[in-house]
């Protein structure tokens, strides 16, 4: 068993290397450039596609091909049915048409048509939605594409691609950032019975990437589905072994150890962009459309949730339907970097909604999922904005009449396709309300920045997409090549995805929100609120968690 453990506070308690003693030198000789926010990029993208400069350049790959740093012509792949069947754009007559309510003229949701098992997509939005989502995101795509690639390029064709985690920076990766959501107290059966020869008898938890596919995996590529074991020590958890695969391996196993760290970190990465961030996106899409087209626009509770629906259905309406979004890993796309097809990441993002019933770490969606318990600093951090955001709801639900005569309707609205939504009697009970609308902004903009910030702070040599070797076997020698472990091809592709998709790029934020409220005791509530920010951010300064400032109103990257 190592003795990396992590106190309290949950800081590394080992000696810091080099590496991390010389990252604030690094961080000041080499800024990020201002394009990984978008603005540039954004500017260039929008320049761009107002002089046709938008369309693939088939001379760009070519070049890359001579240069080796790509293996296979992005013309050559070939893309699975369901993606073939996408349109390249917003074409309205590729999907049915949603039955709206009788007098309902705006956005409204409708059954899945890419896969049954998605959330209920919001199709057939006015152009004025989908021209804001072009100008703000895809203009930042092309600009980010363009500015980007002569780097990412050149860096992918550098070593290291991928490089050893040592077991402390392994174990403040999956307890301490974003990836902490995947930590649970306890094992199941099964897991006790497969870790049973590594038990100590003291308390444990585990790291829990078992709804990891090995399906629908591109060739010559690898995943595992793994099971981390912790065991608590003085002052923290203590990092025991992994089950990969079927396979249980600890420090003993040398380079087969880290090659598992390495399997589990991949597993991790995907599930967390393909399983659990897609339930931050797309559940609240019901909310979004429900009120822009049942409540008045001077509704109390209009002006509440208006500013946390900002670009998110034009962006979610692209991301599910348009066959270059980057959710369906189409290798034609120089920035997909996924190991699976399309189907297996489809398979994920359903699984996020359904649920797997052997398995507690993988429950069936519900809104309040997204507390995640206070064992990880990143349940605290969710834990205590939500309790904040859930106060500030509060009051302004309050301030509603009793006899209101748009709520009902629109809460049995909502409540159709998002079931654990409050009906119009539940909605009767204000708390009931209230709480149920502070988890819906409080997933759209805390949680999905959360995600991101803390993400996006993993050096991506640390986390890779993509592993070109077999999971190790334990007892079995294994030589661990990193140079070969991850392609230039693999590299370019997710350090092009990286600022495209995964860094945060915020339009508006949460401290800038101005709802409007004509209400006084709303409109005090709201001052409340913002200035209670400073202690917040105050409480986490230095975590991996965004502060105020940094966290987006709404989904809308």
């Amino acid at each position: 068993m190592t003795t990396w453990t992590l106190q309290s506070s949950d800081a590394p308690v080992d000696p810091p290397s080099l590496l991390d003693l010389a990252a604030p030198l690094r961080a000041r000789l080499r800024p990020r450039p201002p394009v990984y926010t978008g603005a540039v990029a954004r500017r260039v993208g929008q320049a761009l596609m107002r002089h046709g400069g938008g369309r693939d350049t088939p001379a760009i790959p070519r070049l890359l091909r001579a240069l080796g740093v790509l293996d296979r012509a992005p013309e050559d792949w070939e893309d699975e049915a369901v993606v073939e069947a996408l349109p390249w754009g917003a074409q309205d007559d590729r999907f049915p048409r949603a039955p709206r309510p009788e007098g309902v003229e705006g956005p409204w949701p409708q059954a899945p048509v890419v896969h049954p098992g998605f959330f209920p997509p919001v199709l057939h939005l006015d152009d004025a939605e989908r021209r804001q989502h072009r100008e703000v995101n895809v203009a930042r795509y092309l600009g980010q594409l363009v500015l980007l690639l002569p780097g990412a390029a050149a860096r992918a064709a550098l070593r290291p691609r991928v490089r050893r985690v040592s077991d402390a920076r392994f174990l403040s990766l999956i307890t301490t950032t974003s990836l902490a959501q995947f930590l649970h107290l306890g094992l199941e059966p099964a897991q006790e019975e497969a870790f049973a020869a590594h038990l100590g008898g003291g308390r444990t938890a585990r790291v829990d990437a078992s709804a990891l596919t090995t399906e629908h995996l591109l060739p010559g590529v690898y995943a595992a589905p793994t099971v981390t074991l912790l065991e608590e020590a003085p002052g923290g958890w203590s990092l025991v072994a992994i089950r990969c695969g079927e396979e249980v391996l600890t420090p003993a196993d040398g380079d087969g150890w880290e090659l598992a760290k390495l399997f589990v970190l991949q597993g991790l990465g995907v599930l967390l962009i393909n399983l659990l961030h897609p339930r931050l996106h797309f559940s609240g899409d019901a909310i979004c459309a429900a009120t822009r087209s049942l409540l008045p626009g001077d509704h109390l509770l209009s002006r509440l949730l208006a500013p946390h629906g900002e670009l998110t259905l034009g962006l979610h309406e692209a991301v599910i339907h348009h066959r270059r979004s980057v959710l369906h890993n189409s290798q034609r796309e120089l920035y997909s970097p996924f190991p699976h097809t399309a189907s297996g990441i489809h398979h994920h993002v359903a699984l996020g909604l359904s649920g797997t019933p052997d398995n507690r770490a993988y429950g069936a969606f519900s809104m309040d999922a997204v507390l995640i318990g206070e064992h990880t600093a990143y349940g605290r951090w969710r834990r205590a904005w939500f309790d904040h955001i859930e106060a500030f709801v509060g009051e302004v639900v309050s301030r509603l009449p009793e006899d209101d005569a748009h709520l009902g309707p629109w809460a049995d609205a909502v409540h159709v396709w998002l079931p654990d939504f409050p009906d119009a009697e539940a909605a009767r009970h204000r708390p009931t309300l209230a709480r149920a609308l502070a988890l819906y902004i409080f997933t759209v903009s805390v949680c999905h920045t959360g995600d991101h910030h803390s993400y996006a702070g993993i050096p991506l040599e640390e986390i890779p997409m993509r592993l070109r070797q077999a999971p190790p076997q334990a007892g079995a020698a294994c030589a661990l090549d990193l140079d070969s472990l991850v392609t230039p091809e693999d590299a370019l592709r997710h350090r092009l995805c990286h600022p495209m998709f995964f860094a945060p790029c915020i339009v508006s934020s949460l401290a800038s929100v101005d709802y409007a409220f004509e209400d006084p005791g709303a409109a005090a509530a709201a001052r409340a609120f913002r200035a209670g920010f400073e202690a917040l951010d105050a409480a986490w300064a230095g975590s991996t968690f965004p502060a105020s400032g940094q966290i987006a109103a709404s989904v809308q990257y």
